[in-house]
């Protein structure tokens, strides 16, 4: 006969059913969930941003190390200055590399499961900046995207859509609701079967940063079967809810360029705008949800943002802010870079514009880098300083060869107006020199 089991264990024995079965069923939930990383305006290593793409790239790591990401999505100018094939691989495959199938690159052998999770779309800067005659040839070249300006990937519960809306892209196949491209969108919306479908391109339907919005990309995307827009180009986050179903449009410019803030004036349907530190957004979806959390590049890796849609018992798709109990992201922050770099050594910045711009810290603090709190609250660039003025001449030497642009924004500054007008018009004139010589 059979040993008898012991009494210790019998408890033990009894158990173990239940809890291999809870197991299986948290394994098999954790599988079900796909999850990707967007992050936008990244590749300015070549000009001396390697800091804060550094930071991005950690955070993206991590995010990776705690979910093994589905995949990222890379919001356009991916190759600052102008698009380079001298500069693709130090601001693309030094910090992403192990993503990218297939790769050629002296920093990284490429994805070692030879898998691609890495989904580009080309910006501006891409295009070689030029409005006009720009060059794609170096991102085709070296992007795996198989040559192609803009395609479609299903990723489990995702399928996402790539778009070219660089102007360049006009003269090829469209960027307005009727051309060639648009009409590939829609049908491609149309035919999709996959639970959730995204759409992500460089320049911003609506936009309360410097760019601002851009019309000709304000397409029928929730009449064409699409969740949700993601775009890049200004250099800050934002969340703009759009239509009676709060359909959201996501700028997200924080993957390393240089930071700046929004204008003084709201666009209709913005809820939430940050700057002030790198971060990256991660997308989580299954079967009958999909949730979009930013999460910014600081030590604790805290949640700036986060809205979700989740599928009713009827079938409609219902909007709405997260519960407010959700754990953080990450718990394990290994690779992270602590350096608090643009923010100097004031954490209370880190939330500088936050929610409607406003500041966190006190008058005269340090705030977004280069930007300082004001009495009203606003974080903005000095005013009446040295600073200013030695800011100012600086990026006026930069952007010598825009002086049409720059003269057009000087003469707005002549026209007659309040002291509080004039603030603000000369911190719109302040960012968009600067964003025209680095955006």
């Amino acid at each position: 006969m059979p040993s008898p089991v012991p009494r210790s264990l019998r408890g033990f024995y009894r158990c173990l059913p239940i809890a291999c079965c809870v197991w299986t069923a948290l394994w098999v939930l954790s599988r079900t969930e796909t999850r990707l990383a967007v992050i936008g305006d990244f590749g300015s290593d070549a000009i001396g941003g390697g800091h804060n793409e550094a930071r991005a790239a950690a955070l993206v790591e991590d995010l990776n190390s705690a979910y093994r990401l589905d995949g990222i999505l890379a919001l356009g100018d991916t190759n600052y200055p102008v698009g380079s094939a001298t500069t693709m691989d130090v601001n693309v495959g030094k910090y992403y590399g192990k993503f990218i199938w297939p790769l050629t690159s002296s920093f990284s052998n490429g994805a070692p499961d030879k898998q691609n999770r890495f989904f580009p779309c080309p910006g501006n800067h891409d295009w070689g900046n030029r409005l006009h005659g720009g060059s794609l040839a170096a991102y085709l070249q070296y992007m795996p995207v198989a040559g192609r300006y803009f395609y479609d990937v299903v990723i489990n519960d995702v399928h996402i859509f790539s778009l070219d809306s660089d102007p360049n892209q006009e003269r090829l196949n469209g960027t307005t609701a009727t051309s060639p491209q648009a009409q590939w969108l829609q049908a491609g919306l149309a035919a999709s079967t996959a639970p959730w479908r995204l759409v992500f391109f460089h320049h911003p339907p609506f936009s309360s940063g410097v760019h601002g919005s851009n019309p000709n990309m304000q397409w029928p995307f929730e009449e064409w079967g699409a969740h949700a827009v993601l775009s890049g180009h200004d250099h800050h986050y934002e969340r703009v809810m759009q239509g009676p179903r709060d359909f959201p449009y996501f700028v997200n410019g924080l993957g390393g360029g240089m930071l700046y803030g929004t204008s003084a004036e709201e666009v209709e349907g913005s809820v939430v705008r940050y700057t002030g530190t790198p971060g990256a957004q991660l997308v989580e979806a299954n079967t009958s949800h999909i949730r979009f959390r930013l999460v910014a590049a600081v030590p604790g890796y805290p949640v700036a943002d986060c809205w979700q849609m989740r599928r009713d018992l009827d079938g409609s798709t219902i909007s709405e802010a997260c519960p407010p109990d959700m754990p953080p992201p990450i718990l394990d922050t290994r690779h992270h870079i602590s350096s608090p770099g643009l923010l100097g050594s004031n954490s209370s910045a880190v939330m500088c514009l936050g929610m409607r711009s406003r500041c966190v810290g006190q008058q005269g603090t340090t705030c977004c880098a280069q930007l300082v709190c004001h009495s009203d609250g606003r974080c903005g660039p000095p005013t009446n300083t040295a600073a200013a003025s030695h800011h100012m001449l600086r990026l006026q030497q930069r952007m010598h060869s825009h002086s049409h642009s720059h003269s057009h924004a000087q003469q707005q500054l002549t026209a007659p107006a309040s002291d509080q007008q004039q603030q603000r018009r000369r911190h719109r004139l302040f960012l968009h020199t600067a964003l025209r010589g680095l955006s």
